[in-house]
């Protein structure tokens, strides 16, 4: 798999027309999405937490160890 670095901050999100995602940026949100990354709980985790698998959710979650 070919690794797409994240665009320089000066390289523009969208394109002239304001509505279309650059050319760059959509290579990397593509090479992003192909990663299959693992899916995390938008709760903050406290002291001590960690992520926890929820297998009916299928999402980490902040648990106790």
């Amino acid at each position: 798999m070919r690794v797409v670095p994240k665009p320089d901050k000066s390289t523009p999100l969208l394109e002239a027309d304001g509505k279309t995602v650059s050319q760059a940026w959509d290579e990397y949100f593509g090479y992003l999405s192909s990663l299959n990354l693992p899916a995390f709980s938008k709760t903050a985790p406290t002291n001590g937490q960690v992520p926890i698998w929820n297998d009916t959710t299928k999402i980490y979650v902040p648990g106790a160890n």
